[in-house]
């Protein structure tokens, strides 16, 4: 992309350079509607018109160069990817439908194999919409705090693989951003201590589910919560 850049500014070559000038504004300006993924989609479009003005074998040079640096990290990690998948598709199985997954983000990974209800945060409060800022908000909020009464209150258990320890503070900088005070976020970190790890010690990003008695607690919590609100 960078040799692009210098070659289209050699040549005077504006529509390019505007082209990728504003592509690299995308993910800032819009980080909260899959802009890294637009990114991701229309930057080889650019790098192609780049590309063309170049010779063949500076291309498939360039070409090979960046397969090798994205190949290799992708097959190390294939066989400790492998194996994640195995034991997440043989959890989600036993865990029924009956189970809710509970996320800082959007849905459990390979969210094709998950059976049971997902209550995703930032999904949830990133979902609202309405003809003003206010209902968008009360839409976002409302949608959050229903999916925790019933991933909480409503399901036989609640598994998580990200709102842990490590995971809580994206949680609370979620609530912060779309100003979500209809409960504490932080009361549903789940500490490995006190959780069931349902993952083997092989597997990087452990899957645990809460104990049952710290599911009807935060039920009750969500529940005294939802009283308090007038």
């Amino acid at each position: 992309a960078w040799l692009g850049v210098f070659r289209a500014t050699r040549r005077h070559d504006t529509a390019v350079l505007i082209a990728l000038a504003s592509l690299l504004v995308l993910p800032v300006v819009r980080c909260q509607q899959y802009g890294y993924l637009k990114y991701y989609i229309l930057l080889p479009v650019i790098v192609a018109f780049a590309g063309a003005h170049e010779r063949p074998d500076v291309v498939a040079g360039l070409a090979a160069c960046l397969f090798a640096l994205n190949a290799g990290p992708s097959l190390a990690s294939l066989h400790a990817r492998r194996v994640d998948a195995r034991e997440r598709t043989a959890i989600y199985k036993k865990a029924g439908p009956d189970s809710c997954w509970l996320t800082t983000a959007w849905g459990p990974t390979l969210n094709f194999n998950w059976p049971g209800k997902v209550c995703p945060m930032l999904g949830s409060l990133a979902g609202g919409h309405g003809h003003s800022d206010a209902e968008v908000v009360a839409m976002s909020h409302a949608a959050l705090t229903s999916c925790l009464d019933v991933c909480f209150c409503g399901s036989a258990s609640v598994l998580t693989d990200d709102m842990t320890e490590a995971g809580g503070p994206s949680a609370a900088d979620t609530a912060q951003h779309f100003h979500y005070d209809d409960f504490d976020l932080a009361k549903l970190v789940v500490t490995a201590a006190s959780a069931e790890r349902l993952s083997s010690p092989a597997v990087e990003v452990p899957i645990y589910r809460y104990p049952a008695s710290e599911q009807r607690r935060l039920c009750e919590a969500l529940t005294s919560a939802r009283a308090a609100r007038p």
